[in-house]
């Protein structure tokens, strides 16, 4: 047996939580960035957090985690970008979420500040997207 029902009321404006622009935009090869994220998880899955840094330089996205009992990862991947350089704490579980999901060989990675959410996404299809709000930090 199946049921269901409409529940009334309005969906919640998501387009409000997007920014309509970015100050850095990164393009990237998906299959690197992926696996990147998932070595540095490795590290990062050990402290509750899970925090990974992307630090943006111009032509460089760099992939930072740290766990006081194991030590650091950190690596570099090159890339084409725009904007200033800019580092990001973000949950590496929900940005390799996003990773997984895209179709595509060539992604987008674009934010505009430490604080607002970053959107991700594949150069074939501007239309699907993820949100991944950044973790808290000091500025």
């Amino acid at each position: 047996m199946l049921q269901s029902r409409v529940i009334d009321g309005e969906f919640p404006d998501y387009s409000r939580a997007v920014p309509e622009e970015y100050l850095v935009q990164i393009h990237f090869p998906v299959a690197d960035l992926k696996g990147s994220v998932e070595r540095a998880q490795l590290i990062a899955s050990r402290e509750r957090s899970n925090a990974i840094m992307l630090r943006h330089q111009t032509g460089t996205l760099q992939i930072e985690a740290t766990a006081a009992d194991l030590g650091q990862a950190l690596e570099s991947l090159d890339c084409a970008s725009e904007g200033p350089e800019m580092s990001v704490l973000f949950n590496a579980t929900f940005v390799l979420d996003a990773l997984k999901s895209l179709q595509g060989d060539d992604g987008v990675m674009e934010w505009s500040g430490v604080q607002s959410a970053a959107r991700i996404r594949t150069v074939a299809d501007p239309t699907y997207f993820h949100v991944v709000l950044p973790l808290r930090q000091l500025v």
